[in-house]
């Protein structure tokens, strides 16, 4: 195949600005929706398709109710905690490497090694609260993007960067496994960071005008598109150092002037692009706070009211007569004075102060409690209150099941959309820059094609508190079948050979987080029960030798008549052995 390297043209920039407009058009129904979102559930980013004026625009001045808020936070926050605290992954050798090879122990000792090299990596980064905001995102939008970048001047000691990007600045495309491989993000740079980031040589006219002008060097904006998306065959070259022949390009764009001011590209891809659940055929997603929208709206009404109706018992209507001539005085202990000719009936008095609080209040519980569960705050506070020790293990393990299995289809897109590549992009990276140990043999696997061996990419196993509890419902569910099978073998014990204790038995360890290096391999398993049984069968043919010498023995001592009948018998035994 002949490779040749796309050069920046103005082709390539109108032909990206156009695509980025066909799918931000497309975009334009899901920025609406999430507009409306972030008004009720996280109005600190309600500005995707508006424009707030700071100091003057209050995000929460229509907001009368904050569960859903809080359960956003909540969700996000038991995500970060339960599935990315302490040791929460770990790297693997593939179950099969080149020509049927297993992996040995150098291999495992390996990628143990590797594992803590990332892990520290990622602690020295903004790992962490960029990826709460991205999980912010993802259980309240229709979307989320973290973008995985590569610092190239690591004098701090810092590798990896991480940047969540905003919802409504980006664009996504699906292929044709439905995972998101194409991402265009807007933005906006000032004269001065233009430059910064492209060079004075690669920016138009209009930017280096603007620099020269102190005034507008740091207010005037400029609009930017970056296109990230897999690059034609053709154009590629494993080969080749060069990014413009990597497998995905990396083009950024100058709107106004239709200029390609940087085109490079990525050995994997940079944009972590993931949805809580997928809706329809639609790139984008659907969250939990889709659900609770209506309920939200609800709930937000009623607490108005419910102000409204607070006020008016503090400070109750007043029906005046028409004929009263003096001032109301309403404050404490005030006087108001009235002719005692006028009946009792036509005196102020307080009006339409007859509503029931208490049948309001139990409402709100009532949506209330259907927000909680809709961000699965049940599940959280179930898996704090075994941490705490208030429920045992066996338990709340019981209890939520159901929750868990509701929760296991965004936790294992949550897996495949996000944790496997952006560790597989880690690991790439740490790999590229030569700071991982020398690679064993056994993590080697040849080329398709070529003689040339390349380092084989390791399994990515999660082990956080969250992926363990998923993994305990399989556990539970294999004792509870136990249990129920039990007092049927004791009628007939031939049930139990429906079971494979030794999976049963490995499934329960993998389940438990159990270091891989602690559990034998299944060769080294068979190796040694083939060991045991060989040395117990040694050890029976001694017994039998040691019976049957004694029995020689025995035939001396025996009476003249049965010495020739015990000897044939015992004859016959050591023909046996």
């Amino acid at each position: 195949m002949k490779y040749k390297a796309v050069v920046a043209s103005p082709e390539l920039a109108s032909s990206l600005i156009r695509e980025a407009d066909a799918l931000r058009a497309e975009r334009s129904s899901i920025d609406a929706l999430n507009q409306e979102i972030a008004d009720y559930i996280m109005p600190r980013k309600n500005q995707i398709n508006k424009t707030n004026t700071q100091g003057t625009d209050s995000p929460e001045e229509e907001l009368y109710d904050l569960t859903a808020v809080r359960d956003s936070q909540i969700l996000a926050a038991g995500q970060l905690d339960y599935l990315v605290s302490g040791r929460w992954f770990q790297y693997d050798p593939p179950a099969v490497l080149s020509a049927g090879a297993r992996p040995d122990d150098e291999a495992q000792q390996y990628c143990q090694r590797c594992t803590e090299i990332v892990l520290r990596e990622l602690a020295n980064s903004n790992f962490n609260t960029e990826l709460h905001e991205m999980l912010l995102d993802r259980s309240t939008f229709t979307h989320a993007s973290l973008f995985v970048e590569e610092l190239s001047d690591d004098t701090e000691g810092v590798v990896f960067n991480f940047r969540k990007d905003d919802v409504g600045t980006y664009s996504i495309a699906e292929n044709n496994r439905g995972r998101v491989d194409k991402v265009f993000r807007d933005f906006e740079f000032t004269a001065r960071q233009a430059i910064q980031e492209f060079g004075a040589e690669n920016c138009s006219k209009a930017i280096l005008s603007a620099m020269e002008d102190k005034s507008q060097c740091d207010i005037k904006k400029f609009q930017f598109i970056h296109a990230c998306y897999p690059r034609p065959l053709d154009q590629q070259n494993p080969k080749k150092l060069d990014p413009k022949f990597f497998p995905i390009a990396s083009v950024y764009v100058d709107c106004a002037d239709k200029r390609v001011v940087r085109e490079s590209g990525f050995p994997e891809m940079p944009y972590i692009a993931t949805r809580f659940l997928k809706w329809g055929k639609s790139p984008y997603g659907y969250s939990p706070a889709i659900e609770a929208l209506p309920a939200v709206r609800q709930v937000n009404l009623m607490t108005k009211h419910m102000a409204a109706l607070g006020e008016i018992a503090a400070w109750p209507r007043i029906l005046v007569p028409h004929g009263l001539t003096s001032r109301l005085d309403l404050s404490p202990g005030g006087e108001t004075v009235v002719d005692p000719n006028v009946p009792a009936d036509a005196w102020p008095r307080e009006f339409g102060t007859g509503g029931r609080w208490d049948i309001g209040e139990a409402l709100i519980r009532q949506v209330q409690e259907q927000i909680h569960k809709t961000f699965f705050v049940d599940l959280f506070q179930m898996l704090a209150n075994l941490e705490r020790g208030q429920m045992t293990a066996y338990e709340v393990s019981a209890r939520i099941a159901e929750k868990v299995r509701t929760f296991s289809p965004t936790f294992e897109r949550l897996s495949q959309e996000v944790f496997r590549p952006l560790l597989t992009r880690c690991f790439s990276i740490a790999f590229r820059r030569k700071m991982l140990p020398e690679a064993p043999r056994s993590m080697l696997v040849i080329q398709n094609g070529s003689d040339m061996a390349a380092l084989a990419m390791p399994q990515i196993i999660l082990t956080g508190k969250m992926a363990l509890r998923i993994k305990e419902v399989e556990n539970t569910a294999f004792l509870q079948a136990m249990e129920i099978i039990a007092p049927m073998a004791q009628y007939a014990p031939e049930v139990l050979h429906n079971i494979d204790y030794d999976e049963g038995a490995r499934a329960i360890l993998r389940n438990y987080g159990v270091a891989a290096n602690v559990v034998r391999s299944v060769q080294d398993r068979d190796e040694m029960r083939a060991e045991i049984q060989a040395a117990q069968a040694q050890a029976a043919q001694m017994e039998q030798a040691a019976m049957a010498a004694k029995a020689v023995r025995d035939v001396g001592a025996a009476p003249e008549d049965m010495r020739e009948q015990i000897g044939s018998a015992v004859s016959g035994e050591i023909e046996k052995l």
